[in-house]
């Protein structure tokens, strides 16, 4: 070991484990595009963490030691595992950090593992081991099952998997260690419970859980959305090889995310629709890497290749759009996929223009010189391009059909959920774009959509048209 080692750093839990002598974690954290992993012992006789928490650890002159796993693995030999013990002083400065400071750590897919080589970095890291076959007799002894994956064998200690229902093969999902038995090498994981074995899917509750994870491989196991996301907007993308994706953009409570569907799915989505449980990998882009595919955007983009798990939903939530200035477009890449407004800006040749900023807007609803008092759309965010995308021509409101003109018309007013417009054709549609009722005359019943800003579409027989937005 290493004693009078200073260390600070943020990392992420990813498996907690109470011995004897104390709790420990299993941390790792990431730098640049690199993931590390560290085991952290320390001899408190409560949990301090839980699997899934961000935190900060700050040690003076703490020490580096060997750790090794106790039963169930009963190795002549164990490779050591850097590992940092934390005394009393150390514990009280090791805090969870706020919902707003997640430390992103993707785990590593692993497809042929090597014990001499490749897989010693990954000590301490939790690995998904792509799918193989299950030897349960050879190394019952040491009680470990073998997961074979192509000519190499992996060992598994077998406390869950009677629970995880005995399988014959399957992918597994643990914490990565190597090992010496008998003067052979093997590459060994431990699963943190029963469903760690056969994982062939990491489910996510909201779209802000799943990108803090980080990006997922494609080979072993597929990522599923399990909530309800709302359909902001839709594109087709043809890639530079040929390829054709229906691609829409979705939103939930937490954020936003660019979902591409392989166009062979057959899936037509439309804005306002809902679904949930679609399964697929998440890539990541970083527009300074020039080493990057860039066949889709930035950061949050969900490829799709199967409709298993996907079904149609309902939900209560209604995206709004954010208002945000095209400086912060610019300057600030959380808005990728995200329904945004741009107010009191100005078009030129095919872009949005704003306090000597600009950004281009997809679109044939401008023309030159317009004064726009509104546009809301997607922001689309690809590595070296961006546009602003609005869903249809309601999107725009320009100053010379502005909402505080139309709103001089008397005839419309809203009174116990119903909108009235007396000798009119009337149109409404929610926030996000979505058509809620389609040609009612006279009046129009949004009782039983939530409390939400929305936009009138009236035409009168005069040929004159409106639109106006009104709150219920």
């Amino acid at each position: 070991g290493y004693d009078n080692v200073d260390v600070e750093m943020n990392a992420l839990v990813v498996a907690a484990e109470a011995t004897e002598n104390g709790f420990v974690y299993r941390v790792q954290r990431t730098e640049g595009r690199d993931t590390y992993g560290m085991t952290i012992k320390n001899s408190d006789t409560e949990a301090r963490f839980a699997v899934g928490d961000s935190i900060a650890v700050n040690v003076e002159d703490g020490t580096y030691t060997a750790f090794s796993f106790s039963n169930p693995f009963m190795f002549e030999t164990v490779t050591e595992m850097t590992s940092l013990t934390l005394d009393a002083a150390d514990k009280d400065n090791s805090v969870k950090l706020s919902e707003g400071n997640k430390v992103k750590a993707e785990f590593m897919d692993v497809t042929s593992p090597d014990p001499t080589s490749t897989w010693k970095p990954f000590d301490s890291r939790l690995v998904a081991l792509a799918k193989g076959s299950y030897d349960v007799e050879t190394y019952k002894e040491y009680g470990c099952v073998g997961v074979t994956v192509g000519t190499t064998t992996v060992l598994v200690p077998d406390t869950y998997y009677a629970e995880a229902g005995s399988p014959a093969e399957g992918v597994v999902l643990g914490i990565a260690g190597a090992y010496e038995m008998n003067g052979k090498s093997y590459a060994a994981i431990m699963p943190r419970n029963a469903e760690d074995f056969m994982r062939d899917t990491y489910a996510f509750n909201s779209i802000a859980e799943m990108i803090e994870q980080g990006a997922a491989p494609s080979s072993s196991i597929s990522y599923q959305l399990a909530n309800p996301v709302v359909v902001t907007g839709t594109m087709v993308y043809t890639t530079l090889f040929g390829a054709r994706y229906n691609t829409v953009f979705v939103e939930d409570e937490s954020g936003a995310l660019q979902v591409n569907f392989m166009e062979e799915l057959g899936t037509s989505y439309q804005v306002g629709d809902v679904f949930k449980g679609v399964k697929g990998s998440l890539s990541e882009a970083l527009p300074s890497d020039p080493t990057l595919d860039v066949t889709f955007g930035y950061g949050a983009n969900f490829d799709v290749a199967t409709t298993d798990g996907l079904e149609d939903a309902t939900t209560d939530f209604r995206p709004v759009p954010v208002e945000v200035t095209v400086e912060q477009l610019l300057s600030d890449d959380s808005y990728a996929s995200k329904l945004v407004q741009v107010k009191d800006a100005s078009y030129n040749a095919g872009s949005l223009v704003q306090n000597n900023y600009s950004v281009p807007v997809l679109t044939t609803g401008f023309t030159y010189g317009d004064e726009i008092e509104s546009v809301i759309g997607v922001y689309y965010l690809a590595v070296n391009y961006t546009n602003l995308r609005p869903r249809t021509q309601d999107d725009i409101v320009s100053k010379t059909n502005s909402v505080d003109n139309v709103l001089v018309d008397a005839n419309i007013y809203v009174k116990d959920g119903i909108i009235y417009a007396e000798g009119a054709e009337i149109a409404v549609y929610d926030v996000t774009g979505r058509q809620v009722v389609s040609l009612a005359r006279n009046r129009a019943d949004i009782a039983n959509y939530p409390q939400s800003v929305f936009v009138v579409k009236t035409k009168y027989a005069d040929g004159q048209t409106y639109v106006t937005k009104v709150v219920k």
